[in-house]
């Protein structure tokens, strides 16, 4: 159960959590199964931060 203070923004988790075991990701092996792939060749040719961060060259 989860416990949202909509006037200070914070959400709580009330559930008992102690049996659960932590499951460790590796990102990397699934950028190709979350739809990143669609995005890489953009992410890729999009220019810094201090640049704007545009596409347009």
């Amino acid at each position: 159960m989860l416990s949202l203070n909509c006037q200070t923004g914070e959400l709580n988790n009330l559930a008992d959590m102690s049996g659960r075991e932590v499951i460790e990701l590796d990102t990397e092996s699934l950028q190709e199964t979350w739809g990143r792939n669609m995005f890489r060749v953009m992410r890729q040719s999009v220019s810094s931060a201090e640049e704007g961060a545009s596409f347009i060259v």
